[in-house]
């Protein structure tokens, strides 16, 4: 009969018991931490407040609650490119800059294709932001018959950057 407790056959037999304490652990041979990024997430004292970039796009650019866009689609003037429908309402109080809604409909594509034409759209507000000043809600709806894969940045940048001089001109001047 077979056993694994006899001397020749037990392989833990020759294991030794020793423990070693001085090598490392070659798994882990180098640092854990990561030199570049500061030991805590609080801003230390040095840091003080960051300066925000000339092309940031924060959230005040933005149309974000139903009543806004609604607001905006009953009082605003329409202008219209090729591509684009564009719904412009003042805002009351002038001190305030311009924000952006989006509505791309599922008529126009897919979820990539909707995503891809909202990406591209945001882009060129984001690098116009100080081309144009007015104090209004805009919301930008592409149109059904949108090629979305003949679709860059310089497309819609050469379609909207004229809208966008007209608009700024007809809302300067009263009607």
């Amino acid at each position: 009969m077979f056993t694994f407790f006899e001397g020749e056959h037990n392989e833990q037999a020759h294991i030794s018991t020793q423990q070693y304490q001085t090598q490392e652990n070659p798994w882990f041979s180098r640092t854990l931490t990561n030199q570049k990024w500061p030991s805590s997430s609080a801003p230390s004292q040095s840091q003080g407040k960051k300066k925000i970039s000339r092309l940031s796009y924060p959230s005040s650019y933005r149309l974000t609650r139903r009543s806004h866009f609604s607001n905006c689609y009953n009082r605003g003037r329409r202008f219209f490119s090729k591509s684009f429908t564009l719904v412009v309402a003042m805002r009351e109080d002038p001190n305030l800059s311009w924000r952006l809604g989006q509505t791309v409909s599922k008529k126009v594509g897919s979820a990539v294709q909707r995503n891809r034409i909202k990406r591209l759209v945001r882009e060129f507000f984001r690098l116009h932001q100080h081309d144009f000043v007015i104090h209004a809600d805009i919301i930008v709806m592409p149109k059904r018959n949108l090629k979305i894969a003949s679709m860059n940045l310089s497309t819609i940048t050469s379609e909207l950057a004229p809208l966008m001089q007209r608009i700024v001109s007809a809302i300067s001047t009263p009607v």
